[in-house]
């Protein structure tokens, strides 16, 4: 197998401006097929850093991570492979629209969303709560018609998320479901959900919360880092599908994911996730039309003139 790579870095759009690496990666396999790929770590919620995911691959031993690259640029290859795009005759479902940052929103800003035809908006939460809340009254009304998803990436502790829930009271009604607020404690979650009667989305431990269904309401899971198959006697009814905010071509593996698992359109997923960075000659080749992604032409998970374009450079001892 021949494995090749190219870095890449995305700015964010939103402050802090930070710069995201991962790579691209070709891999041509022993049958001859060649198949395209991405690997994008989160060094700061536990992958190895992406020189450490290319070492895993030198070592035969690939990471969790880069097993899930491999898994997708095989899937790339075979449809490249018969000149088809993976995308042929397939809708991606609906997404969320995502704010990485609530502070830099305005009241227009989140009027333009309507106009898009945007119905559910996932915001990150809990880098500064207080004044989080505040934009969260003062940009959503109680009557708002968006529904609102809140990811705190296990950054709350009891005691917070009680005072939090307290100080958005009037705007519960609102609330499709609340991500993460604290490390997933089966017991903790269930009487959160019973208590309050909303919605808790299991992201980071989903795999431990698809064995507790009385404890999170919504699994979510993202492709690029584990296999959907794990969650396949709950899919219907609990899962929904997001990227890994990595690269265009990692986002749209989630979007195929997506489409095969959801084909009937039902659920609301989080695939529209190109547009929190700066554009590339990738993201611009999107044609978005409100909530859905649409993919580009292509064969396999499409972009052919971008990949062919790329000096890729040999992983080598």
């Amino acid at each position: 197998m021949r494995i090749q790579y190219n870095y890449y870095t995305l700015e964010s759009c939103t402050p802090p401006a930070l710069a995201r690496m991962g790579a691209l990666l070709r891999i041509e396999f022993q049958d001859g097929i060649i198949g395209y790929a991405d690997c994008h770590p989160w060094p700061e919620l536990g992958d190895k850093s992406i020189q450490d995911q290319l070492k895993t691959l030198l070592l035969r031993h690939p990471s969790s991570l880069m097993r899930r690259s491999l898994h997708f640029a095989r899937i790339d290859g075979e449809a490249r492979s018969k000149k088809e795009s993976l995308f042929k005759d397939v809708t991606i479902p609906a997404s969320h629209y995502l704010i990485p940052n609530l502070l830099s929103w305005s009241p227009k800003g989140i009027e333009g969303l309507i106009e898009q035809g945007i119905t559910h908006i996932k915001i990150k939460m809990g880098n500064s709560l207080s004044q989080e809340i505040g934009a969260l009254l003062k940009l959503f009304p109680s009557n708002t018609s968006f529904k609102l998803r809140l990811d705190f990436n296990e950054k709350l502790s009891l005691n917070e998320f009680h005072a939090f829930i307290k100080a958005i009271d009037k705007l519960l009604p609102a609330i499709d479901f609340i991500e993460d607020p604290l490390p997933f404690d089966p017991m903790q979650w269930e009487k959160i959900q019973k208590s309050y009667s909303i919605d808790l989305a299991c992201d980071r431990q989903c795999s431990s919360g698809m064995l507790w269904p009385e404890s999170a309401a919504v699994l979510v899971v993202k492709p690029a880092v584990e296999s959907i198959e794990l969650f396949e006697r709950v899919l219907n009814e609990k899962v929904i599908i997001t990227s890994y905010l990595d690269h265009p071509l990692g986002q749209l593996s989630a979007a195929y994911v997506a489409s095969k698992m959801d084909p009937k359109n039902k659920k609301i997923h989080g695939l529209l996730t190109h547009y929190t960075y700066q554009p590339n000659n990738f993201s611009i080749a999107f044609n978005n039309h409100g909530k859905h992604l649409v993919a580009p032409g292509g064969t396999g998970f499409g972009f052919d003139e971008q990949l062919n374009e790329i000096l890729w450079k040999d992983l080598i001892a």
